[in-house]
């Protein structure tokens, strides 16, 4: 089914295979020098159209002329690309396809030659963590080129995320467990946060309460459901629309405030708000992380 459960609701999806179902580790290639620390996994459930449903927003990817925009953005790459069988990893911002449009984000197309292998979208992070991987999952679908890496950041929170720069990278996600990375996040859906009341004798949410969990849905390590406090709003046009370039509180520590603040991505159509974001407000929804080694 896919598209983010047929535009934020449930149903069943045709091959879904729970984040939590341990899949088989797999030998390391002897052509790359992998740590022995990293456990190596397969993924058959690689694909990136919930993920472009977060950026270009679903209903406009489904109904809308968002399909066109990707196709193009996927030819320019191409035309970027060089000649033989090179692997490239290009990324195409927002801004070659209008100039007005936001630069930070866009699509990062892999390529070989004239032959496209894979399309994600892509935004460009500024802040850098601390991260020690644990489990590599390579995505089999696309002959290992594509990957999701699982692990912890600043030895205090874990979470996985999908490698962008994977293809090109593969020897340093390999070779050490510790790494550095640029981690960001597309927004599936942005709602206000509204706590139920608790139950007699249980204790209710705090105010400024942050957390996240693995959503149980969306099968792979990268989805979250959260709730978060947004620390900064940036409005911004993408061609035929628009969105949000936010930072978003996801961990509440009151002696490190910035412990995981993460920059993401929302799609104006994805969000469902009563007004138009802005700092302070107290969020929740579900994304996808990304991430790349520096």
């Amino acid at each position: 089914m896919s598209f983010f459960k047929k535009l934020f609701g449930g149903g069943k999806d045709e091959k879904k295979t729970s984040a939590r179902e341990p899949r088989p580790e797999i030998p390391a290639d002897p052509s790359l020098k992998a740590d022995p620390a990293i456990r190596l996994h397969h993924s058959t459930h690689g694909r990136h159209g919930d993920h472009h449903g977060g950026m270009f927003g679903f209903e406009r990817l489904q109904e809308g002329n968002a399909g066109d925009l990707l196709n193009a953005m996927m030819a320019m790459a191409l035309t970027k690309s060089g000649e033989g069988d090179e692997l490239e990893l290009l990324q195409i911002p927002f801004t070659e396809m209008e100039a007005t449009a936001t630069g930070e984000a866009g699509v990062g197309v892999l390529t070989m030659g004239e032959q496209m292998i894979s399309a994600f979208p892509y935004l460009k992070p500024a802040r850098v963590i601390p991260f020690t991987t644990k489990d590599i999952h390579r995505w089999q679908n696309v002959n290992n080129l594509e990957a999701d890496i699982v692990g912890n950041g600043k030895d205090t929170f874990g979470l996985g995320f999908f490698a962008t720069n994977w293809a090109a990278r593969q020897e340093d996600f390999y070779a050490q467990q510790r790494i550095q990375v640029r981690l960001s996040a597309i927004l599936f859906v942005v709602r206000n946060f509204v706590p139920e009341p608790p139950e007699e004798g249980q204790p209710g949410f705090a105010p400024d309460f942050c957390g996240y969990f693995p959503n149980q849905d969306l099968p792979g390590e990268t989805y979250y459901d959260f709730i978060g406090m947004l620390r900064a709003v940036k409005p911004v046009t993408i061609p035929g629309g628009s969105g949000y370039l936010l930072e978003l509180q996801l961990i509440n520590q009151e002696d490190d405030p910035d412990l995981f603040v993460v920059e993401a991505f929302a799609n104006a159509d994805n969000v469902q708000m009563e007004e138009t974001p802005k700092v302070g407000d107290h969020v929740t929804g579900t994304l996808w992380f990304q991430g790349e080694v520096v």
